[in-house]
């Protein structure tokens, strides 16, 4: 397992020390994020050339589309799948192996008022299958993996489980799609993480680390050596990033430090 942190929580002024921070720190790269109004063909170039004056790895991107794959809004969810694809593209000439996709955020919530979605499970799925069976293409044409990712319940009502997200791409059957476990929302919906990871993990492609407040991992009751223990026994090869937040007012350098060397202990 190689460990990623996401660029927003590195100090700097600029990505280009962003990045080399990450690596002074011991990370074995940078999960890079991009939610700007403008897609992700407005900034790879920055990135990428903060990245190789860093000399370190940039293999996933979390964002860089407009809109989400489940929208309910058809010129936003086409937006999503348009971007998605553009940004496939440039991520291969970068560098970029893994691009990450919910299927949607904080557009609805079955366990917050109103209760009610304005769309059926059924035409959920509908949108979700359309939208994946469109992108599907790209990634085999790009060499890059879409990986799917469940949200707890509050944050998002069409995937909640590793499960739900594993059904929906043996209907789409594309070699380049995964699932990825969050282990924060997993804390939430999964009935237990480690039984999680041990029954899907061959269908595991990414992790997202935080620990059980939403914080950086070792500050909260999050059993890692479980987790890790779990992800080694099904052969787990890929990254684990940093998606989490930091204590206000602590230096974000000294605590990510620690919190890294407290997985590697956890392992």
């Amino acid at each position: 397992m190689r460990f990623l942190v996401q660029a927003g929580l590195l100090p700097g002024n600029d990505l280009t020390q962003k990045f080399r921070v990450a690596r002074e720190i011991g990370f074995d790269g940078v999960e890079l994020t991009h939610y700007d109004d403008q897609p992700f063909s407005a900034a790879v170039a920055a990135m990428v050339e903060g990245a190789q004056a860093a000399g370190i790895a940039t293999p996933v991107l979390c964002g860089g589309y407009r809109g989400y794959i489940g929208h309910f809004d058809e010129r936003l969810r086409n937006a999503a799948v348009e971007d998605i694809c553009t940004a496939m593209s440039l991520c291969a000439g970068a560098g970029i192996t893994g691009m990450i996709a919910p299927a949607a955020f904080g557009m609805h919530s079955n366990g917050l008022p109103p209760f009610g979605a304005p769309r059926t499970p059924a035409r959920d799925r509908a949108a979700l299958l359309d939208s994946l069976r469109r992108i599907a293409p790209a990634a085999e044409k790009a060499g890059v993996t879409l990986f799917l990712e469940p949200l707890n319940r509050y944050e998002d009502h069409m995937l909640n489980t590793v499960a739900q997200v594993v059904d929906l791409l043996d209907a789409v059957g594309c070699p380049r799609f995964a699932a990825m476990i969050d282990l924060f929302h997993a804390g939430i919906e999964e009935a237990d993480s480690p039984s999680t990871i041990a029954r899907y993990g061959e269908r595991i492609g990414h992790v997202h680390l935080a620990d059980s407040n939403r914080l950086l991992p070792g500050l909260g009751h999050t059993d890692f050596s479980a987790i890790f223990r779990a992800l080694d026994d099904v052969g787990f090869d890929g990254f684990a990033a940093f998606e989490c937040g930091i204590p206000q007012g602590r230096d974000s350098r000294e605590e990510l430090a620690a919190s890294l060397q407290f997985l590697k202990k956890s392992r």
